[in-house]
């Protein structure tokens, strides 16, 4: 189906303030259900070349509204506030679109910024729920008085002592799930720094707040409808949804831009036809020495937005080298 860009652009500015910003991906999955809205590198063949795993708009949004029906029959409800600890990619942006849905504030930190800030942040987004990895229940342990407000918690993986497993909550319901009503003043998210340049802050997200981003970066930075885009920062990819864009989850750890394999970062952007990129500059320091030293050009990208820490200017000369 050809996607109608115009359609799109009447569609978001014709929509109320206050809506669900949850509401774009049921509007994509209408508009595009087979565009690809994630893809994600699951292992190699026996050749050596990476297996993609993707999931259609249609998929995502069916995904998310049976976790919605599993997860508010267990007992999460409009306006709690759920910790979200995941791995970037599909179960990232399913739950939290799930949870948007659902009228429930997702909380995002940075696993990495250590136990210390990590402990003060739950404790000052004080969740009423833990949906995360198996690793990430050890918190109710470690930092018990931090996790102290958690009622409720789900285990992505096996179910664990005091937690239900994800996939036991997922129903095959069928019948769409009901938009939260919220005001663009209601709270959509909290999203917590990662410390790097000082103590974490915790960023309270309205749903007005991520209605005026989509549009500030649509019309900003000219991101268009059926462009594949790397978010090496997760949270871009839930922006990418309301913009009709793939999300290319790349084999970098978030939590660790400077540790990336430069050839692999390379390799994911060749064989996708990555269009446009966000993320640390870190990333980039090694991407654009790797690709100077064996003479490689990325001419599908044609943005290469960085944040988080200072640009150098020779990382500006090297990218106009490289793309």
């Amino acid at each position: 189906m050809a996607y109608d860009s115009a359609l799109y652009v009447d569609s978001i500015r014709a929509a109320p303030a206050g809506a669900n910003v949850a509401r774009y991906l049921p509007w994509m999955a209408q508009q595009v259900p087979d565009q690809t809205a994630v893809v994600t590198g699951v292992g190699r063949d026996r050749a050596g070349k990476v297996i993609y795993r993707r999931q259609s708009f249609a998929g995502l949004h069916a995904a998310s509204d049976r976790l919605a029906w599993g997860l508010t029959a267990y007992g999460l409800r409009r306006g709690m506030r759920v910790l979200l600890m995941v791995p970037a990619g599909g179960p990232l942006i399913s739950l939290t679109f799930a949870l948007l849905k659902a009228g429930c504030v997702p909380i995002l930190i940075d696993p990495a910024m250590g136990r210390r800030n990590l402990a003060q942040c739950i404790a000052e987004a004080a969740p009423e729920a833990l949906i995360g990895v198996p690793r990430a229940h050890l918190l109710r342990l470690v930092f018990a008085r931090a996790c102290a407000t958690i009622k409720r918690a789900v285990s992505v993986g096996p179910a664990l002592p005091g937690a239900a497993a994800l996939r036991e909550l997922e129903v095959p319901i069928k019948t769409p799930f009901a938009l939260a009503e919220v005001t663009a003043n209601d709270p959509a998210a909290i999203v917590f720094t990662s410390g790097s340049t000082g103590t974490p802050k915790g960023v309270l997200y309205t749903h007005g707040m991520f209605e005026a981003q989509i549009h500030t970066l649509r019309e900003l930075f000219g991101l268009e409808p059926g462009e594949i885009e790397m978010p090496a920062f997760p949270l871009f990819a839930l922006f990418n949804v309301a913009l009709g864009i793939t999300s290319a989850i790349p084999p970098i750890d978030p939590t660790r831009p400077a540790q990336c394999d430069p050839a692999a970062v390379v390799e994911f952007i060749r064989d996708l036809g990555v269009t446009s990129t966000f993320g640390s500059p870190a990333i980039w320091e090694k991407v654009t020495a790797y690709c100077l030293a064996h003479d490689i050009r990325l001419p599908s990208l044609r943005r290469v937005l960085m944040a988080g820490a200072p640009v150098p200017a020779h990382l500006h000369e090297r990218l106009q080298r490289i793309l």
